[in-house]
């Protein structure tokens, strides 16, 4: 609040004139109060009194008790204020309000006045204070026999003994310190304490401070000093302190006493009696792209190229030249991190006197396993006298702040015997190794060892004096490490210290019937010994892309671009030489392959180009280059370049073969014309020849000199090849009874698929299908695909295409789980483009398809772009002859399986089946097509409708898919289920699901006076016999409008025994494997015992009912043949008694 005022006018035209305020007021800072004022109207007369406010910033101000009244007889002290006041005494002052005397009283803050406790006031000084105490002054006016109101006044009295000032370390030693600081009041002494950082002081602790330097302190140690004045009777003042370290301990460094830190016993910055200039280098337990060393510490720099870390160790009193230092270090990144630095300076802070001595480059890549490098360097002699720390400097090699960590210093005295130093390796031929080194001692003599790579340091008695700079007798092609060691005296050898070298490789001779081979499977490293690459991203390798196989285990990866890579030295003349060799690339991106010559192999501007080969997308494909003959003379190495492409850029070489050029040249050969058995051979002609040698074996068998068929023609006619298989050409030149090529080939072919027999039902399992993501497309065996299908080796990422495709996380058309799902193979449909269409062809048939049944299931990925499909017909292999039939898919619900049938109308006798597949979107959703089936009713002679899938009607409570045979009652069994028989009436004895149609058998009996006879199913007639005698075996079969299959199986039997009830609940059969390969056997599984089994025989019928095979059964152990067409057959056992016991069989 503003200090308010009491103005006071005459009139009220008059000027407002202020009054001086008689009472102190204490101003509003903290919280609002209320406060006493006391005015004195200063004129006399007639006037009115104004009270005018102040308020400031929005806040308000009160009046309250508001009293006027004349001036009393004693009038109110005013201007009371504290003059001077020290430790015992206090002068005051206030205005004389004309009292006749005055009374005053000082008691302690706080303490409650009483009216004993004034007294006369005869001077403005009163003492006899407490220092340091805080009081109230009160004092009033007397007037005769009154008393003014009391004004009083706080204050404290100043201490009585005063701190020193300005406390100084002036001076510290490794045992001492000096101090000064300042006393402006003269105190008559001083007491002290010292005591290490972080230590209590107690009142036992002080001394009197006789001198300002105090001795007797430990080394390098962090202390604080406590100061306080000695003011005798008045007591000892505040104290003063102030922390310093004393000096490090010069360290001496004796023989078998050497300066050791491991860090350990450090939490953070750097040790005692080390210096850095800087923060970004501390003590560090980090393993983030770190390991750790030794223990749980290790001194970490982390900085980039901008900022250098140095760092110097505690002060040696040794001299420089008689030291050497070895420690352990390790980098975070062998290109980020920079070098271990080892130099030695005399002021951390100033770089300028940072001398470098040595350099330690940064360590390979971290991982989790990665070991720690050893360093060590010894001062030269040439520092003798020079004055400085041993210090290390480091700067990162990047913008980025990668970290190197050292640990395990040792600082320790030069041995007596210094290592050798600089040891280089000069020269290097196949046997030899010419060497150099300094020498710090002059030594007498030097031993060395050699010993192959990897193997275990030399023992001492493995060294021999060296005699010269040159070692010979060592192996080719071979990578060594020798060892140096000087010998000072018979009794005082050096360490010794390595270099590795690797000899020089043989010049390769190459000679008829001696090639130089390599399949890259035995070698170990990232190149064959003797080759040699510019860059370092080729390198022998066993892994290949996703979907691509390995051509003879191991191969040379080209993992980026700009490759080179050359083979080693031959002797031969370029010109003689002829290089082979199979390559593959991972994808589109990959660069072709370039085969040339370099004639320096490290420098990639020598490479010269010679041939040049294009792709070959994760199929091997070979290579065959003849050196030209206008290389003759040139000294050069064969090479091979890959130049890389974009993101899928890797290839693989294998199996390099360099060869004499052969006097007789190979020729090469194609195959045409091939049918079912047999394919046209054309071999390239080659003149002033005696002839040719071919041969024909199956694909992936090995090549003998035995399969070769000579022949003096170019065109041949092969026969006697199985039908869809594939089979490998090889063709040889005979030039002389005595020279011939090499083997052209192979070239692989197919033969054509037999013209197949119905029924034909295919649910693409069992065959090669596309496994994963990256896998090479598969079409069904005898299917054709037209349309441009994509023939990338990425499965469903390349389209259009249509391809056999496995359930490995592929089926995209299915559902998860549930009835939709599916497990195994299917034909998989993905286009991704409007304009794209593809055409799967069935397999040709050899019967007349007219009035056949063809089923099949089908999903879809998504009900809106999944490609559509149509089912029909081509002629000729010819897409555009296609013909749809009256057909359309239900395409209500994706991820759901539906069913198809189609009964064929009449068709051309060279008819193929098609389903046509157009894309409906641009992007990539899958049709999966599945469970294809043709299959030719027989003796239907009702009329029937076909029906969808969405109108199956099961009215059984057996189901099952195909390939199972779920039977009777939900029996389930590999057979048929029998039960008693009704007279002449049906019994429905099995049913099965086959491709979605239900196919149920029913067995009838009956007796010729019951003919003619109407065999009916659920009411609806199959049809009429009107003729049979006994022991006829009848079988018909229907298609049902419910989409069931029918098999009605009649027996005409005695009179009587269409009625009797045979006792047959105890036996029942079945047979395994059901379905049966063509030509193999079936095994029955039965469980008839006894008269059951007496003259027991078995019958086999085929579909017409023809029997086609019968035989005695001799034991319990029953096996059946004759099952050697794809078909229907029904086995019936039928033993002495007149029991009768069936089962059907589907041969595929």
């Amino acid at each position: 609040f503003a200090t308010p005022s009491v103005p006071v006018a005459s009139d009220a035209s008059d000027a407002l004139i202020a009054v001086r305020r008689a009472v102190a007021l204490e101003p509003v800072v903290d919280a609002a109060g209320w406060y006493k004022y006391t005015g004195v109207i200063p004129v006399a007369g007639d006037i009115n009194i104004v009270l005018r406010g102040h308020s400031q910033y929005g806040t308000y101000q009160y009046i309250d008790d508001l009293l006027i009244e004349p001036i009393p007889a004693c009038a109110d002290i005013q201007g009371l204020s504290v003059d001077a006041v020290d430790a015992h005494s206090v002068t005051l002052g206030f205005e004389d309000s004309g009292a006749d005397s005055y009374e005053y009283a000082i008691l302690p803050a706080g303490q409650e006045l009483a009216e004993t406790d004034f007294a006369e006031m005869e001077d403005y000084t009163i003492s006899g204070l407490n220092a340091e105490t805080a009081y109230t002054f009160y004092v009033r006016g007397v007037c005769g026999e009154n008393r003014s109101e009391v004004a009083s006044i706080n204050f404290s009295t100043t201490v009585a003994c005063f701190p020193v000032s300005n406390l100084q370390i002036d001076a510290v030693t490794t045992n001492s310190v000096t101090i000064s600081f300042d006393d402006e009041h003269g105190a008559a002494g001083y007491l002290y304490a010292i005591k290490p950082a972080g230590a209590e002081v107690a009142d036992e602790d002080y001394a009197a401070l006789e001198d300002y330097t105090i001795a007797g302190l430990n080394a390098a140690t962090s202390y604080v000093i406590y100061v306080k004045a000695d003011c005798g009777s008045e007591g000892h003042s505040a104290v003063v302190s102030k922390a310093f370290a004393t000096e490090c301990d010069v360290i001496t460094i004796a023989e078998g006493a050497p300066y050791l830190m491991n860090f350990n016993d450090y939490t953070s910055g750097v040790p005692v009696c080390w210096d850095s200039n800087n923060s970004y280098v501390e003590v560090s337990n980090s393993t983030y792209y770190m390991t750790l060393c030794d223990g749980s510490k290790y001194l970490r720099f982390n900085t980039d190229s901008y900022s250098p870390i140095y760092v110097t160790l505690p002060n040696f009193s040794n001299d420089l030249s008689e030291l050497m230092i070895s420690f352990m270090y390790q980098s975070e990144s062998p290109s980020g991190s920079g070098p271990v630095e080892i130099g030695y300076m005399t002021d951390v802070n100033d770089p300028s006197t940072f001398t470098l001595l040595n350099s330690f480059p940064a360590t390979a890549a971290y991982s989790s396993t990665t070991e720690w490098t050893a360093a060590s360097y010894m001062f030269p002699a040439s520092l003798a006298g020079v004055e400085g720390k041993i210090a290390i400097r480091y700067v990162g090699a990047s913008y980025m702040e990668y970290a190197t960590g050292i640990d395990n210093i040792v600082v320790a005295l030069k041995p007596s015997c210094e290592p050798v130093s600089n040891l280089n390796i000069d020269a290097v031929t196949q046997n030899s190794v010419t060497i150099s080194f300094d020498d710090p001692n002059s030594a007498s003599s030097y031993a060395y060892a050699i010993v192959e790579a990897g193997a275990e340091a030399p023992a001492d008695e493995a060294y021999s004096e060296l005699e010269g700079n040159t070692i010979g007798g060592l192996n080719a092609s071979t990578d060594y490490v020798i060892y140096i060691k000087a010998l000072c005296s018979d009794t005082d050898h050096s360490d010794p210290i390595s270099a590795a070298f690797a000899t020089e490789c043989d010049v390769i001779t190459i000679a008829e019937g001696a090639p130089y081979l390599m399949n890259f499977n035995s070698v170990s490293s990232d190149l064959p010994s003797c080759w040699n690459n510019v860059a370092s991203n080729a390198y022998v390798s066993t892994s290949f892309a996703s979907g691509m196989s390995a051509y003879d285990g191991a191969a040379l990866e080209f993992h980026a671009a700009g490759q080179y890579v050359s083979l080693p030295k031959f002797s031969n003349d370029l010109s003689e030489l002829r290089i082979s060799l199979v390559y593959a690339s991972e994808g589109t991106n990959s660069s072709p392959l370039s085969i040339g010559y370099m004639t320096d192999p490290a420098d990639a501007s020598t490479y010269v180009e010679i041939a040049q080969y294009p792709i070959s997308e994760k199929i091997w494909q070979s290579i065959e280059v003849a050196m030209p003959a206008s290389l003759a003379g040139i000294d050069a190495n064969i090479a091979i370049k890959y130049a890389g492409g974009g993101s899928n850029w890797y290839s693989w070489i294998d199996n390099v073969r360099v060869i004499i050029n052969p006097s007789c040249e190979k020729t090469s050969a194609s195959v045409s014309n091939i049918t079912v058995s047999s394919a046209q051979i054309n071999i390239d002609a080659v003149s002033g020849v005696l002839g040719y040698a071919y041969a024909v074996i199956p694909s992936g068998n090995a090549l003998s000199d035995g399969d070769f068929i000579s022949t003096s023609e170019t065109l041949i006619n092969h026969e006697g090849l199985a039908a869809n298989t594939a089979y490998d050409l090889y063709v040889k030149v005979i030039c002389s009874a005595t020279d011939e090529s090499e083997a052209f080939g192979p070239v692989t072919f197919r033969t054509d698929c037999d013209i197949l027999a119905l029924p034909y039902i295919e649910d693409f399992e069992g065959m090669e299908a596309t496994t994963s993501y990256y896998s090479i497309k598969h079409n069904p065996p005898c299917w054709t695909i037209l349309g441009n299908r994509s023939t990338q080796a990425y499965s469903l990422s390349e389209y259009p295409s249509i391809c056999v495709n496995s359930g490995n996380g592929n089926k995209y058309a299915y559902a998860s789980s549930g009835d939709n799902e599916k497990t195994g193979n299917d034909l998989t449909i993905v286009i991704a483009s409007t304009s794209d269409v593809l055409f799967a062809v069935l397999p040709q048939f050899s019967d007349n398809l007219s009035g056949a049944v063809m089923s099949f299931t089908y999903a879809y990925e998504n009900s809106i772009f999944s490609p559509a499909f149509t089912v029909g017909y081509i002629t000729d292999n010819d897409s555009t002859t296609y013909t749809a039939f009256d057909f359309t898919p239900s395409m209500a619900a994706a991820k759901t399986r539906y069913s198809g049938h189609i009964l064929l109308p009449v068709l051309p006798d060279n008819a193929r089946l098609a389903i046509k597949a157009v894309g409906r979107t641009s992007s990539w959703y899958t049709t999966g097509i599945d469970n294809v089936s043709v299959i030719m009713p027989q003796d239907v002679t009702s009329d029937y409708t076909l029906c969808q899938g969405e109108d199956l009607v099961i009215d059984s409570d057996v189901k099952a898919y195909a390939d199972d045979l779920i039977v009777g009652n939900n029996n389930v069994d590999l057979g048929m289920q029998y039960g008693a028989w009704n007279e002449a009436a049906q019994h429905s004895i099995a049913s099965v699901i086959v491709n979605e149609i239900e196919e149920r058998t029913i067995q009838y009996r009956i007796s010729p006076s019951m003919l003619p006879y109407e065999v009916k199913h659920e009411d609806q007639l199959i049809t009429t016999l009107t003729t049979g005698t006994v022991g006829d075996f009848i079988e018909l079969e229907a298609m049902l409008a419910n989409c069931v299959f029918v098999t009605a199986q009649i027996t005409i039997v005695e009179e009587g025994q269409a009625t009797a009830l045979n006792d047959l609940s105890e036996g029942s059969i079945a047979v395994a494997p059901n379905p049966v390969k063509a030509g193999e056997q079936v095994t029955v599984l039965h469980n008839l015992t006894g008269e059951q089994m007496r003259g027991l025989k078995a019958e086999v019928f085929d579909i017409n009912g023809k029997l086609i095979n019968r035989q005695n059964i001799e034991s319990e152990h029953i096996t059946i043949d004759g099952f050697n067409a794809a078909g229907v057959y029904m086995l019936r056992l039928t033993n002495a008694a007149g029991n009768s016991f069936r089962a059907q069989v589907l041969v595929k």
